[in-house]
Formats: C-alpha cells, sequence, structure tokens
C-alpha cells in the first residue's frame, strides 16, 4: 500500500474531504487542475479553489531560475503556523510550491506529501537497499539517517508499493499520470475516509 504520516499519533493532521486551496495570480502551472482532478477522482475528495476566508493550504508557483531558494524543487509543507513537524496542531495549513515547469507527475507526488505520504522507498523494510542502489554516495550516510530521523512520525500502511507516485527516483514518478492503487488506499488509510 504505502508510507505515509502516522494520524493515529497525530489526529489532528488528516484532511476533510473537501480540501479548500488559494492561489494569488494566474495559476502558472498547467499541471496541477490535472494533478488535484487524479487525486480527487481516485479518493473520492473535492478540491475547491477559494480566494476569500480561511482555506486548508496555499499554492505558490515558483518561476525557472529565480532567487527564491525553493526554486529548484517543488515542495510541500505541512502545519506552517502549527508547532512544525512532529507536533500536533490546531488546524492544517500547508503551503504547496511548485515549479512552473514541472511535470504532471512531479505535481502528483507533491500532492501525494500534501495528502500525508512520504516516499515510500523510505520505509523500514526497504531503506538500505534502496539506498545501497539509488542515492549518489552509498558510502555516506546522510540520507539514510534523514530518513530514519523523518520516520518518527510516519508508518508502514500495507505493503510496499514499487509502482507509487512517492517513490524515488523523480525519473519515476515523472512519467506518471495518476496515483497507483496503493498510494490511494494509503491516503484513504491516512486521512480515515
Amino acid at each position: 500500500m504505502g508510507y505515509g504520516l502516522d494520524t493515529q499519533k497525530y489526529p489532528l493532521k488528516k484532511w476533510g474531504k473537501t480540501i479548500k486551496w488559494r492561489y494569488q495570480g494566474n495559476l502558472s502551472n498547467q499541471f496541477l487542475l490535472t494533478a488535484m482532478n487524479a487525486w480527487a477522482n481516485s479518493c473520492g475528495i473535492n478540491f475547491v479553489q477559494s480566494q476569500t476566508g480561511p482555506v486548508d493550504f496555499e499554492l505558490k508557483c515558483i518561476p525557472p531560475n529565480t532567487s527564491d531558494g525553493g526554486s529548484k524543487w517543488s515542495n510541500y509543507t505541512i502545519d506552517q503556523q502549527g508547532g512544525g513537524c512532529g507536533k500536533p496542531c490546531t488546524n492544517i495549513v500547508g503551503l504547496l510550491q511548485l515549479k512552473t515547469s514541472t511535470s504532471l507527475g512531479s505535481v502528483l507526488h507533491e500532492i501525494g506529501h500534501l495528502l500525508g505520504c512520504s516516499h515510500e522507498q523510505d520505509r523500514q523494510d526497504q531503506r538500505s537497499g534502496w539506498y545501497q542502489q539509488h542515492c549518489n554516495n552509498p558510502n555516506d550516510p546522510w540520507e539514510l539517517q534523514a530518513a530514519v530521523n523523518h520516520a518518527v512520525n510516519l508508518k508502514d500502511y500495507g505493503n510496499f508499493d514499487a509502482n507509487s507516485v512517492m517513490m524515488y527516483p523523480a525519473t519515476h514518478y515523472s512519467k506518471m499520470s495518476s496515483p497507483s492503487s496503493g498510494d490511494v488506499a494509503t491516503v484513504k488509510a491516512i486521512n480515515g475516509w
């Protein structure tokens, strides 16, 4: 199935089935709505764009070659106002940052993070084998230690899913056009849908 946020420990981090989001300006990522629709249709959720009132996450599109440090990759954060990683919060506030030049698979991947999924290869049952094969320097323990440190707030949801949009390397997920059945099952399990 997958790997993601342990919402038994942090039940306040679950998403509702309607997720409100905001973007100020002209939507410049061509894949965002397609990726949202793919997740929505697969999981039975509804993304609603709102320009007023409270929202669950905000979108920031990052033009390529800007001085913004996040312009090198797309990324996400959860609870930027709720105390940071690993601490329960009273409301979910997310920021989804996307490069304007990113692929559909990359947007699916980042929305997967926003919905609670983590990198599939970081599971306890996959860590050593995957890192030996794929990290830039298999003898450098930094990437493996980062995965171990991050795993405190995460848990396995079923078996390893090699077809997951959350699976590295990026050449894998960049070619995808929808979340895998394991991704969908994981998001539903994480959020109690």
